[in-house]
């Protein structure tokens, strides 16, 4: 009997056949299943069940049916339905979305039974279970902690062990560490895609874990947090990272400004009240090398799809002076002499670090004064779009991949579409330059928005724009649109490839308390023989540091001179 590659497949597509009976009336079991979809999107579970019992009752073959039948059951409290539907869902796989509550890739199906379990005072079951989600590379294993079931069913050190928290009593710091290196090297292999693709062999991963396991009693606590980012930014694939602050030990620090790397250099682009005069400052030399030699040793933690995130992330990792130290950029002490120049004359400043709060990746902030360029406008809104009739154009700009309760994505690109009819414009512009990703799982109705103005104006033109933060769930729907719309991009290559090791697998070390990230899926948004390293722009535009501090936007500035050469 044939069987399936199970590092790929968590079922066996060989031990099922097609249902061969007739399904009564086609157009009914239809009309029931949208109602019952319609019923699970609204919460209306009590409704919802009778549906789906009859629609897996009459087809069998459903995986997305037995799987809103399993998630419904869970809302009910009916344990042993809900284990029952949610194993042939698993059996079959299952595939829908905007469904509150769940979502239906297999390991969460996993520990969706796991917690049926848990309800039911099976704690055997449950481990069981969430250990085969564990296996295949469930993603959110911090966050297992919101789960009450499981909570309640097992022991403290059995919970603990399960969202990889255990640590023993009295553990002293060395072996605390330890712990932490430990875990960290088990959820790589838990965790990565591809552990046989990374860009060292498991013998050289050994040995430097062997080499930080024997350094740990003479680092400090920040200095085996490098080691780890080290090791992390060694795998390779930009989703390979961790968050070096909101740790019980081996925080690091971040200086008050905020470096952008312009085509013309480093600048400063933001800073606290105290230090906002530094804003517009060009960085000469950081502690004792030249600002692009820093830039450039940061590439040591720097785990990246392409070179483009070195230009995006690397003045994020030069704020960090608990790095700067490690990578013999600054001196320790008790603060990092900078090296600025600003209008033909130099200044030297010493700058301490401060505690901070992961809030995201840095994006270019707006300027500090009243009137913004329209690409800076409303940088902090999830979605937005601006009629420009001189343009004979809407612009959309798309700044994360999320959306509003109020208004979901789906809802706003409904509106586009209207703006489309009522206005009659010739040209769409959407921005994703901001874009660092986010739930892809949302992104079709805007899509749906391309494909439709490209029908409804076969004339018309689309222009995107993109660049070094061009990434993840935001990087896919530019990659689908350059496969499958004719649309113009403008401005810098992409951060990442078209077809790239991402996804963003979490993790929690039990002795620090540091968070991070591990690539845990593959994602082919191209041609499987796509190799592509970015996504190239059709009109290449890169910005100065003069022309972002003038607030003018050169990207904008050249769809304007195609549209008016029309």
């Amino acid at each position: 009997m044939l069987a399936q590659d199970s590092a790929l497949w968590t079922n066996d597509a060989f031990v099922h056949d097609a249902q061969r009976e007739l399904v009564n009336d086609g157009a009914a079991y239809f009309a029931m299943r949208e109602e019952a979809i319609s019923l699970v999107r609204a919460e209306n579970w009590a409704e919802a069940k009778p549906l789906l019992e009859s629609l897996t009752s009459q087809y069998a073959d459903d995986g997305n049916t037995w799987y809103l039948l399993g998630l419904t059951c869970l809302q009910t409290g009916d344990w042993t339905d809900a284990i029952s539907a949610m194993e042939k869902a698993l059996s079959l796989g299952a595939s829908i979305h905007a469904i509150p509550t769940g979502s239906p890739p297999s390991n969460d199906i996993m520990v969706r039974i796991a917690e049926a379990y848990a309800a039911m005072g099976d704690s055997e079951n449950a481990l069981v279970w969430a250990d085969k989600a564990l296996a295949a590379r469930y993603d959110d294993r911090p966050f297992l902690g919101g789960r009450p079931h499981l909570a309640n069913a097992l022991t403290e050190e059995q919970y603990q062990r399960l969202l990889g928290t255990y640590l023993p009593a009295n553990i002293s710091r060395d072996e605390g560490w330890r712990s932490d290196l430990r875990t960290l090297v088990s959820e790589i292999a838990r965790l990565h895609v591809a552990p046989s693709k990374l860009p060292m062999s498991s013998e050289e991963i050994a040995q430097r874990v062997a080499e930080i396991d024997a350094e740990i009693p003479s680092l400090s606590d920040q200095q085996v947090v490098f080691r780890f980012m080290e090791l992390v930014g060694a795998l390779g694939s930009g989703h390979n990272l961790i968050l070096p602050t909101g740790a019980a030990h081996g925080s690091f620090t971040r200086l008050p400004l905020e470096f952008y790397w312009f085509v013309d250099g480093l600048y400063v682009v933001g800073a606290n009240e105290e230090h906002k005069r530094w804003v517009g400052y060009r960085v000469e030399q950081i502690g004792n090398v030249s600002a692009t030699e820093a830039l450039e040793r940061t590439q040591a933690v720097n785990a990246r799809d392409n070179n483009m995130q070195k230009l995006w992330l690397a003045p994020y990792y030069v704020s960090l002076p608990e790095l700067l130290v490690s990578l013999g950029i600054a001196n320790s002490g008790p603060g990092v002499d900078l090296s600025l120049s600003h209008e033909g004359e130099k200044y030297q400043l010493s700058l301490s670090g401060t505690d901070w709060n992961f809030t995201g990746f840095p994006r270019l902030p707006s300027l500090d004064r009243e009137a913004q360029p329209l690409y800076l406008s409303h940088r902090d809104r999830l979605y937005w779009s601006e009629t420009l009739p001189e343009h004979d154009a809407i612009f959309v700009q798309f700044n994360w991949v999320q959306e509003y309760e109020q208004q979901n994505l789906a809802s706003f690109s409904r509106s586009l579409i209207e703006s489309i009819e009522s206005t009659g414009a010739n040209n769409l512009i959407l921005d994703l330059r901001h874009n660092q990703g986010g739930n892809g799982a949302i992104l079709p109705p805007l899509f749906r928005v391309l494909s439709y103005f490209e029908g409804a104006r076969p004339k018309g033109r689309i222009f995107v724009i993109a660049g070094r933060g061009t990434f993840s769930a935001a990087h896919n729907l530019l990659t689908d649109i350059d496969l499958h719309t004719n649309a113009i991009i403008v401005g810098e290559p992409s951060g990442s490839r078209p077809n790239a090791i991402s996804e963003a697998g979490w993790f929690q070390l039990p002795y620090s308390g540091l968070r991070g990230l591990i690539s845990s899926q593959f994602h082919q948004r191209s041609e499987a023989e796509d190799h592509r390293i970015w996504i190239a722009p059709d009109v290449p535009v890169v910005m100065t540091s003069a022309e972002y501090f003038a607030g003018t936007d050169p990207a904008m500035e050249a769809i304007e001179r195609i549209i008016a050469a029309d």
